[in-house]
Formats: C-alpha cells, sequence, structure tokens
C-alpha cells in the first residue's frame, strides 16, 4: 500500500497537477517569466541607491543591496570575501520578491538596486531600482500602484529569470 501510495504521489509530481504558476517555466533554460516593477532608472550607482533609499523611506517598503557592495571598476557585486566563494566578486542578481533582512528572522519585501544586464528585455547599462518581481501583470500593478507617489515615473516590464539552482 505505502508503495502504491508513493507512486501515486511522483505520479502526481510529474504530470504538472496543481502547477498551473509554472506553464511559463522553461525547464531546458531553467527561466521562468516575471513582471519586474521597476521604480527608477540610472546610469550612476549612487543616483541609483540614493532613489532607491527615498523610495523605501516614503512607501516603508525596505531597502536592501542584499549583502552587495559597489566597485568602481566592476559596478555592484558581492564583495571579494564574501562567505559565498562561488559568486564573491561577482553579481547575483535579484531572482524572488522577499528577503531576509539583517537583524530579522522574517521575509520581508524589499527595494534594490540592480543591474538592468541581467535581466532580457531590459536596456543593458543601467542601475535599475526594483520595487518587486512578481508572477503576474496583476500583482505587478497592485504593487505599482504601491509605489506611485515616491516614484511617480515606475513602471512594470515582463523579463524572464533563472529560477534554477545556483551552485
Amino acid at each position: 500500500m505505502k508503495k502504491a501510495f508513493f507512486l501515486f504521489l511522483l505520479l502526481i509530481a510529474f504530470s504538472g497537477v496543481g502547477r498551473a504558476a509554472d506553464d511559463d517555466f522553461d525547464p531546458k533554460l531553467l527561466t521562468r517569466d516575471r513582471m519586474i516593477v521597476i521604480l527608477g532608472s540610472f546610469k550612476d550607482f549612487k543616483e541609483a541607491k540614493s532613489h532607491a533609499q527615498a523610495v523605501s523611506r516614503t512607501s516603508g517598503v525596505p531597502f536592501s543591496l542584499q549583502g552587495m557592495i559597489y566597485d568602481k571598476k566592476r559596478g555592484l557585486i558581492l564583495p571579494d570575501d564574501d562567505s559565498d566563494a562561488i559568486y564573491a566578486g561577482s553579481y547575483i542578481l535579484r531572482r524572488y520578491n522577499m528577503t531576509v533582512l539583517p537583524g530579522s528572522k522574517d521575509k520581508s519585501e524589499f527595494i534594490s538596486v540592480e543591474r538592468s544586464d541581467a535581466y532580457p528585455n531590459l536596456r543593458p547599462g543601467y542601475y535599475i531600482v526594483v520595487g518587486g518581481l512578481y508572477d503576474t501583470p496583476r500583482e505587478a500593478n497592485r504593487a505599482l500602484a504601491r509605489f506611485r507617489l515616491p516614484a511617480a515615473d515606475a513602471y512594470t516590464k515582463k523579463t524572464r529569470v533563472y529560477m534554477g539552482c545556483m551552485h
């Protein structure tokens, strides 16, 4: 009986039942469509960070660089001495809408600064202030409405995000 139940669970797992949110997942590329809420685009990192912090103060949504720093030669990166030796000194794109902020145990939405080059369908060469990544245009538009006051030029854009294993 246990073996039959286990086989039933495997069948469900691989049949696509209950996977409506994953309809856009491309198993060959390990990517998924996402709607990105962009609160501003800047050539200069310091301007982008300043804008992100101002929007954070006004909206009440925390700001985080998720441990990254700005290097004059390499741009936005994880520090060379980061605990994750594989990605130390590299840029890691934002993939999720939530993170655990320093000093907290709970996940929270957050505003970040990202490199536009990492996201398909975005003009390369900019630092973008991101208010979130969402599964649907409806979710993104709800978030966009929350940021309209502090970021009047905010908009959403469809992109693809790598969702596979990072190690």
